[in-house]
């Protein structure tokens, strides 16, 4: 019969064998695997060293095309723009750059910027909506017809459209009516408002992706659609037009909106800046349209007659 003192020795020369077993194995394969470590290390150090190059070159590229498409933009505009104002509105915080390459295209075109002002987010929130409307409703230019829809982002929309493009309301009109917005918190102006425009440019930066980002980008539509019922020179230009919350794909999916407003996407490119100088020309030659790469896009590039 077989003892406990048996299996103990027996198990105990099992796991000596193991452990013997290990050791040697790791000792013999030790040095091929540190090898094809060292070799695969190697090979992803210089992978990313080309890719690194292959970025800078592109990064390069690009620049390049962007001057490329500025030093283009005054033959391709041919001050089309000239005798034209335009006010710009912004929202969802558009990147500097972006603005300031739309004004320098808007200018090649030959156009006089009015003014610049932002729509905050206490204007998109519908929270706000009521104190939009009580102050909208006491703020009325003459020969201004409101909605009768209670709406306050509709309804201050179609004030504020009002001050800033109707050459009817007095320049103390204008001066007190965005002051009152300012003080509510809904409306920053960037700079002075100098005298009515005769066209409308809404800038709108990246694609909101806060959880109310869906009901502000709503009433952002809102209000684009409520400045196209006072002015028909309208265009709307964004970085890209996909995303959930996407303005320009909200206006390009909105039946009334995308029949009166242009848009355009690619704003943070030199060529989306020029797009949406050629498109606010099309507007004044009677063209809507919708530009750019991006879904609902309906051409790359605006046909200027």
């Amino acid at each position: 019969m077989i003892n406990f003192r048996y299996h103990v020795v027996s198990l105990t020369s099992v796991f000596l064998a193991l452990t013997i077993g290990l050791v040697l194995g790791t000792a013999a394969l030790n040095g091929p695997i540190l090898n094809n470590l060292n070799d695969r290390v190697s090979s992803l150090s210089k992978s990313k060293d080309q890719l690194r190059d292959q970025v800078g070159e592109l990064e390069t590229a690009v620049d390049q095309h962007g001057d490329y498409t500025r030093q283009l933009a005054p033959s391709l505009l041919r001050g089309e723009l000239a005798n034209r104002s335009v006010v710009l509105v912004s929202a969802f915080n558009p990147e500097s750059d972006d603005r300031e390459g739309v004004v320098n295209m808007l200018k090649a075109g030959g156009a006089r910027i009015t003014g610049s002002l932002r729509i905050n987010d206490r204007y998109l929130d519908p929270a706000t909506d009521e104190s939009l409307h009580d102050l909208a409703s006491r703020r009325v230019p003459a020969g201004v017809q409101l909605p009768d829809t209670g709406e306050g982002a509709q309804t201050a929309s179609v004030v504020l459209a009002a001050v800033l493009t109707k050459s009817s309301v007095s320049s103390e009109d204008r001066t007190t009516t965005l002051q009152a917005f300012t003080e509510l918190g809904v409306l920053t102006p960037e700079g002075k408002i100098d005298g009515p425009a005769d066209s409308v440019v809404f800038l709108f930066g990246a694609t909101p992706t806060q959880r109310d980002a869906g009901d502000k980008t709503k009433t952002a539509l809102t209000a684009v659609k409520s400045f196209s019922t006072v002015t028909p020179n309208i265009v709307a230009a964004a970085p890209s037009a996909g995303g959930g919350a996407n303005p320009i794909a909200a206006i390009r999916g909105d039946g009334a909106a995308k029949a009166k407003v242009s848009t355009a996407d690619g704003l943070s490119r030199a060529e989306g800046q020029l797009i949406t100088a050629m498109a606010l020309i099309g507007k004044f030659e009677g063209n809507t349209g919708h530009y750019g790469t991006g879904a609902g896009a309906t051409a790359q590039v605006p046909k200027l007659t």
